[in-house]
């Protein structure tokens, strides 16, 4: 006897097509498994998020098949294609959390498994720019008004932290940081330095003067964090 073995995703296609084919009355019921929903929008809107997906932030994932944004382009792997600055990457990041959300960064590997030089490097500069600034990202939580020019802003706890992203060309920070919604402050230091920031609040928010030896050494490239000690948003 000749029997033919098909794919499980045709045979599965099959049935899928085979039974929405019938009319409506009769159709099998599908099974739906219990869960915190329901068909409403009422039930969407009374979901709350768990802490540790709202804690989590950033992730890297990577595989041989289609990519999504931000690293690459297209949706399968292309040799020629052009790759993003890893500060697109960062001011990304920061702004996304900055609102809430999270990012899941997709790595998309060669046909051998490997990654393009461009993709290790630009993991690195991430890695390094994560390790001194991930505490004014993970476990934080979104302040209004969130972004305020050149400075996203989140919070932990007590703390609030002042994200300064670089502009085009930019490889340093400014002389001075403008945070104006932040009208008390008790503290303020930036993340990486152990040389201390001089700090005022007038009625136009908090005013940051960077030291030139910093300016001159900063400690990280693209995004500067200030965690701000007894701050109040205004």
């Amino acid at each position: 006897m000749n029997t033919t073995r098909l794919p499980l995703s045709t045979v599965v296609a099959t049935v899928l097509v085979s039974t929405f084919a019938l009319p409506a009355a009769d159709r099998p019921a599908l099974p739906i498994a219990n869960g915190p929903f329901q068909p409403t929008m009422e039930s969407l809107t009374r979901y709350q998020c768990p802490d540790w997906f709202r804690d989590a932030k950033f992730g890297i994932w990577t595989h041989w098949g289609p990519q999504a944004v931000p690293m690459m382009g297209d949706w399968f792997y292309n040799k020629n294609w052009k790759f993003r600055p890893v500060n697109w990457t960062i001011h990304m990041l920061v702004d996304i959390v900055s609102k809430n959300g999270n990012l899941l960064l997709n790595v998309v590997q060669r046909p051998d498994g490997s990654l393009d030089p461009e993709v290790e490097q630009a993991l690195a500069e991430l890695a390094a720019w994560i390790q001194i600034n991930g505490e004014a990202i993970y476990g934080t939580r979104p302040v209004p008004p969130y972004k305020v020019g050149q400075v996203c802003l989140t919070k932990k706890g007590e703390k609030l932290y002042a994200v300064y992203l670089a502009e085009e060309g930019q490889t340093t920070l400014p002389e001075r940081v403008q945070v104006p919604p932040i009208k008390a402050v008790k503290s303020v230091k930036l993340l990486g330095s152990k040389t201390a920031v001089e700090w005022t609040v007038t009625p136009e928010g908090l005013s940051v003067s960077v030291p030139q030896d910093v300016r001159k050494s900063p400690p990280c490239e693209h995004a500067w964090a200030l965690v701000i000690e007894g701050g109040r948003i205004e």
